[in-house]
C-alpha cells in the first residue's frame, strides 16, 4: 500500500539499490511518479541535479535534490529528460503494484512518537528489513490506527501526547485482540526507576533511546514476530 506524506503523488516501498552520481551505492526507502526517498548519510546541496541509477529497472535520469535529512536520506525529484524515461518511472511503479498483490501480507509496526526526526531514522531503517510502518504523533491517533489497520508491534516514546502512555498501553492491552501484541518502550533514562515503570504500564520492553540503534530495534522485532 502507497504512503501519503509530503509528494502529491502515492508514494510505494521501494528498497532497490539506487546509484548517485556514479559514486554514491545505497537503497532507496519509497517512490512515486514524481521522486524518491533514498537512504545516506553523505550530504548533497539542496535545488542541485544529480543522476541517479536503478540498475534493476535500467533507470539512468536526472533529479532535483529537494530535502537532505542529515543521517537519514535525500529526497529526490525526478526530472525524466525525455519520454522515454518518464514511462521507465510508471512501469516502476506499475511493477511494485502488481508485486505487492502476489507478495506475502507485510508485518506492520505502529510507531508513537512526536519527534519526526528521530522516528524517520527507525522508520527508513524498518521499511528497508521489510516492515511496514504507520506513523503517528499522539495517542489518540495510535488508538484510531489500531482500529483501521493490522498492527503487529507496537514502539512508542516514553511522553505521548493527548492520551499518558500508562493510559495508552492499558487501553491496547483491553482489547483482546492486543492482549499479546508486543509493545516497546525506547526513552531516555529518568528520575526514578523508567524500567519498571514502563513494564508495569503493560510494555514487554523498555529500550534506552540513547543505545538502540535502528538495527538493533529491527532485530529485535524481527525476533519477536517471527517466533516459529
Amino acid at each position: 500500500m502507497g504512503l501519503l506524506d509530503g509528494r502529491k503523488s502515492e508514494r510505494y516501498d521501494f528498497t532497490e539499490e539506487v546509484i548517485i552520481d556514479e559514486q554514491v551505492f545505497t537503497n532507496c526507502v519509497d517512490i512515486s511518479t514524481t521522486g524518491l526517498f533514498v537512504h545516506t548519510t553523505k550530504p548533497f546541496k539542496v535545488n542541485s541535479i544529480v543522476k541517479i541509477t536503478i540498475p534493476a529497472y535500467g533507470l539512468d535520469a536526472k533529479a532535483l535534490v529537494k530535502h537532505f535529512k542529515p543521517g537519514i536520506g535525500l529526497g529526490l525529484e525526478f526530472r525524466p529528460a525525455d519520454k522515454t524515461q518518464a514511462e521507465q518511472i510508471d512501469k516502476i511503479i506499475k511493477n511494485i503494484k502488481l508485486s505487492s498483490r502476489k507478495a506475502p501480507k507485510k508485518l506492520t509496526v505502529l510507531f508513537i512518537d512526536g519527534g519526526r526526526q528521530l522516528r524517520s531514522v527507525y522508520k527508513n531503517r524498518l521499511i528497508l528489513d521489510g516492515f511496514s510502518v504507520v506513523e503517528v504523533n499522539d495517542g489518540m491517533e495510535a488508538i484510531k490506527k489500531m482500529n483501521s489497520f493490522e498492527i503487529h508491534a507496537v514502539v512508542s516514546e516514553l511522553e505521548v501526547k493527548r492520551i499518558e502512555l500508562h493510559d495508552l498501553l492499558k487501553m491496547i492491552r483491553d482489547v483482546p485482540g492486543f492482549v499479546t501484541i508486543p509493545i516497546y518502550v525506547i526513552a531516555n533514562p529518568t528520575g526514578f526507576d523508567t524500567e519498571s515503570w514502563v513494564l508495569e504500564a503493560g510494555a514487554n520492553r523498555y529500550l534506552p533511546k540513547s543505545s538502540t540503534s535502528a538495527t538493533e530495534l529491527s532485530s529485535i522485532l524481527n525476533k519477536a514476530l517471527n517466533k516459529s
